[in-house]
């Protein structure tokens, strides 16, 4: 998956919280801990095998459409095998409508391809029978990506219209949980219009100041991300104390991991103001990008555990990903990533990262 990283300029507030709100009756909550897509989850060098042993306890998996329902089944069973949960991405390799996923945008409305309605039919069906054997693995699906940003065909889309797909997905799956990887949601809701900083490009010159306000009932779960670890070339020399300049840019290394830290702030901030029912899940960096924007290094096992204590001892995540391992996008430039270091001190710093901070903490406090 290529996440394309948003050259974008970030802007903090605090809002008022309503402590009455739904985060409270959820308070204590245990963070799932996962990777991202591992190619062959049956190999005994760096599948599931591997990866289980590390404490992971989800993944987010491709499900190819031509698979239809008994391969993604039989994908199911594999993860059942080892205990693992699986959010579930459809991918429809024939790119109906011109796109990947199950869904589209015809341009007025969100629509269902065929292979859309039999993926979340299937999905359904395990997720509303407690007694189905895949009831505790199917975690979620996958909903799109970066869709206030240009990478789902049609978009930038408004929260209003991300909502009518997500009344869509719960029309035919009440019962299925919605994920989507929706960048830097605080950043598209004060800045993604005609008169914020987004306005300069023509993308969002149309869109009114409310118009990607964030909400309830757009996800169930969303993701956000920020990758500090960058080649010399990436560093600007100067520590952004606003965190409105330079996008995805950072002065220095101890800048880029306060970076992580702001953002996680403003984005719990805004799900409480404005989504209770929403979770938030961080993405952690684990690859090289060499030729990316800026250029990406692959963290040393030592800055892999400063990350994840940065991220999971916030007590705002519901869940993470390390990102990833196994490349997902061969044409996309990556050059390293942590299913090319078997046994290494990387797979350990992942282990470890579960033993320190999510394991012998115990119970964090989440979206509380």
């Amino acid at each position: 998956m290529l996440l394309i990283i948003l050259t974008l300029l970030y802007y903090s507030t605090t809002p008022r919280v309503n402590r009455g709100s739904a985060f409270l009756r959820r308070a204590v909550v245990k963070p799932f801990y996962g990777v991202q897509f591992v190619e062959d989850p049956s190999s005994v060098e760096k599948g599931l095998d591997a990866v289980a042993s590390l404490h992971v306890d989800m993944v987010l998996e491709v499900f190819y459409g031509s698979e239809h329902s008994d391969g993604w089944t039989a994908k199911l069973e594999i993860f059942k095998n080892y205990e693992v949960r699986v959010i579930a991405w459809l991918i429809d390799t024939s790119g109906e409508h011109g796109c990947t996923d199950g869904w589209y945008w015809d341009g007025s409305r969100w629509r269902l391809k065929q292979v859309g309605i039999e993926f979340l039919e299937w999905a359904e069906n395990i997720a509303s029978d407690p007694d189905n054997p895949y009831h505790g693995i199917l975690f979620a699906v996958f909903g799109l990506e970066e869709p206030y940003w240009k990478t789902t065909p049609g978009g930038p889309f408004t929260t209003a219209q991300l909502q009518q797909l997500y009344s869509l997905i719960k029309s035919l799956a009440p019962h299925v949980m919605v994920y989507m990887e929706l960048g830097d949601m605080d950043v598209f809701d004060k800045e993604g219009w005609r008169g914020g900083i987004l306005g300069q490009l023509p993308e969002y010159m149309d869109f009114d100041e409310d118009d990607l306000d964030f909400a309830d009932g757009v996800t169930d779960y969303a993701a956000v991300w920020f990758y500090p670890f960058l080649t010399e070339e990436g560093y600007t020399g100067e520590t952004m104390t606003s965190y409105r300049t330079h996008g995805a840019y950072c002065g220095c290394p101890e800048d880029c991991l306060n970076r992580v830290v702001d953002l996680i702030d403003r984005n719990y901030r805004l799900i409480r103001e404005k989504a209770p029912k929403t979770r938030l899940v961080f993405i952690l960096q684990a690859f090289a990008m060499p030729g990316g924007t800026p250029p990406y290094r692959m963290p040393s096992p030592e800055e892999m555990l400063e990350l994840a204590e940065k991220v999971l001892t916030s007590g705002k995540v519901a869940g993470v990903f390390w990102y990833f391992w196994d490349n997902p996008c061969p044409q996309c430039g990556y050059t390293d990533w942590l299913s090319l270091h078997p046994g290494s001190s990387y797979w350990q710093a992942v282990k470890e990262a579960w033993e320190t901070y999510v394991s012998k903490m115990g119970m964090l406090k989440v979206n509380s």
